[in-house]
């Protein structure tokens, strides 16, 4: 596994690939956008940014992040055409090796979500938000 960022998307990518998604590559990047977000709001919570006090009933400032890290997602895979690039780099390695990188980014994409609940339930009883 040379770069997890690029192998993750690869890996999103041929899953949805084998669930007849028509713009595996389109939504492999918004996925992987979302799991990006996930991990920098984990962070936000974390570091006790003033501003998650009005996240509860205010949408705008996660929306922004993610609509912000989707394009940055989308510059860096489209550009000269990297995507396909990581996909025919990735495709070389053995069917035994996509399916034991598959359970790491599996892994990763859950402890991902979940580790931001898990933080935001733990925070907000230590500080008392509402």
């Amino acid at each position: 596994m040379k770069n997890f960022y690029d192998y993750t998307f690869f890996q999103i990518q041929q899953s949805l690939l084998r669930s007849k998604n028509y713009t595996p590559v389109g939504t492999a990047i918004l996925l992987l956008s979302g799991l990006e977000c996930f991990n920098i709001m984990t962070l936000i919570v974390l570091f006790k940014i003033e501003t998650l006090k009005s996240l509860g009933s205010n949408y705008q400032y996660p929306l922004s992040l993610y609509l912000l890290i989707c394009l940055i997602n989308t510059l860096y895979f489209v550009i000269n055409k990297k995507y396909k690039f990581i996909i025919d780099n990735y495709l070389l390695d053995s069917e035994d090796k996509r399916k034991k990188g598959w359970k790491y980014v599996l892994f990763y994409m859950i402890s991902t979500i979940i580790l931001l609940f898990v933080v935001v339930i733990i925070m907000s009883n230590l500080r008392g938000y509402k």
